[in-house]
């Protein structure tokens, strides 16, 4: 775990970006540095390959697991907002968003869910999860990355609704390639700072916010 502090935000900072706090040490010091340059990722809309000019800080808002259908994550993601109503809940809603989708998600063969009563619900999988990383630079642009390889802290809580917390900074290096504004990773790329947003993925408000953005999600399959 890295020694920057670790309730800073980022979230609608980019008037206050100047108050963030760094401690001394070598690598918060080079976070600092990073935390000087923003990524707006529609000036990279390009459809050839494109480098990152300088070394960025990010934090990560969200994992989206790309292998698992959006009906589990939101089962999960119930669970977590009301776990003693979700197991009663759960099957109702289940079934009845199951009808409407029935005919428009095919799950992958190679991976099976499994609905189990936990919020660590996890997938068995043969193949690899795949994440991708909704990112929020010091300036409150956001932004996707999607790995091109395992990344070790992306498999460590493999399976998990979040494989790490909900905040955790990153630095991403000079020179990391760039494809139509999303941020191709590999292990060479970036260096993973821990922390996290104190309490995000507990709090209620986030929690329902997600939860009503994949309900409006899977209701649009109707049409």
């Amino acid at each position: 775990m890295t020694n920057i502090q670790l309730d800073y935000r980022f979230a609608n900072v980019s008037k206050n970006v100047g108050n963030l706090l760094f401690k001394p040490d070598q690598l918060s010091q080079l976070a600092s540095k990073a935390s000087k340059y923003q990524f707006n990722p529609s000036i990279y809309v390009n459809p050839s390959y494109t480098n990152l000019p300088n070394d960025t800080l990010f934090q990560i808002l969200y994992f989206e697991d790309v292998t698992r259908s959006k009906l589990n994550i939101l089962a999960n993601l119930q669970e977590l907002n009301d776990p003693l109503n979700s197991i009663s809940d759960k099957l109702k809603k289940n079934n009845r968003i199951q009808q409407v989708i029935s005919n428009h998600v095919e799950l992958n063969d190679n991976v099976e869910i499994t609905n189990n009563n936990s919020s660590s619900s996890t997938i068995k999988e043969n193949n690899n999860v795949i994440y991708k990383l909704l990112l929020q630079d010091c300036f409150g642009n956001l932004s996707y990355a999607i790995p091109l390889e395992n990344l070790e802290m992306l498999s460590s809580n493999k399976g998990l609704l979040f494989p790490q917390k909900i905040g955790s900074k990153i630095i991403i290096k000079k020179n990391c390639q760039i494809l139509n504004g999303c941020i191709l990773l590999t292990s060479k790329d970036f260096i993973f700072l821990g922390g996290e947003i104190p309490g995000a993925q507990n709090n209620e408000t986030w929690i329902k916010s997600e939860i009503a953005k994949l309900e409006n999600e899977l209701s649009n399959l109707k049409k």
